[in-house]
């Protein structure tokens, strides 16, 4: 016969129950990180912003050229002198990026390791050590060609020099001339569609946009994109990013 509790029993057993559930791990509930961006398009939005803002940058550049009667050297990316030097940006320009990555089953603990020593490396190197390990994009493939170009992000897209393009390859040369037209527009629509995708998901503001080197911002998004803890796992780890991007070296 089944003893019958009293009510001190029952204020036990619960007692006991709360203790059990305060000592295990809370876990996350909700939907995941990619399944919000999926559903409220960012991809496409933050693709449609990046394109039309190097369109942008790319017309300021051809009118400042042809007005102080200079030459644009490199408009097609044959020689990717540049594809070897650090790349700072906002976290949510490299979205439809690690969007790919994931479509095309790229998305490996391989990649990720990858990305991570090569984040790893901008974040403690002066640009010019950077520059002299002459090491590639992860995202280049054996010809040097860039397997992402068309989700590529702004800084990738508007990178023109007047100086030969080669020169951006060669260790031996110190001066590359840039082009710099005044973009202050640009970066205007570029802190406008950061805010939508943070407002979107509900990132918390940092006083800021995330930001960081172009491998850490794209393996925090692979890294968070199946968790439903996401805006958590991004604000820690977003913050030490971008810590760690603008610290002078």
């Amino acid at each position: 016969m089944r003893k019958k509790l009293t009510d001190a029993d029952r204020a036990k057993r619960e007692a006991k129950r709360a203790k059990r559930a305060a000592a295990e791990p809370a876990v996350a509930t909700g939907p995941t990180l990619g399944t919000l961006i999926t559903r409220d398009s960012l991809v496409r939005t933050v693709g449609k912003s990046t394109h039309a803002l190097i369109a942008a940058a790319t017309e300021l550049v051809e009118t400042s050229a042809r007005t102080h009667l200079r030459v644009i050297s490199c408009h097609t990316c044959t020689l990717p002198g540049c594809c070897k030097l650090p790349i700072r940006l906002m976290l949510h320009e490299v979205l439809p990026l690690a969007d790919r990555l994931r479509r095309e089953g790229r998305d490996t603990p391989e990649l990720r390791a990858r990305l991570a020593e090569a984040a790893d490396l901008m974040e403690t190197l002066a640009r010019e050590d950077y520059r002299a390990l002459v090491r590639p994009c992860e995202f280049l493939d054996a010809s040097n060609r860039c397997t992402v170009y068309e989700d590529r992000p702004r800084e990738c897209g508007s990178a023109f020099v007047f100086s030969p393009a080669a020169d951006c390859s060669d260790l031996a040369v110190s001066e590359i001339e840039t082009v710099a037209p005044d973009v202050t527009a640009v970066l205007r629509e570029m802190w406008g569609t950061a805010k939508t995708v943070d407002k979107a998901l509900g990132l918390v503001h940092i006083g800021g946009s995330y930001n960081g080197v172009m491998p850490r911002m794209v393996l925090l998004w692979l890294d968070a994109w199946d968790r439903p803890d996401f805006v958590e796992y991004i604000e820690e780890h977003g913050r030490l990013a971008s810590v760690r991007a603008n610290t002078p070296r």
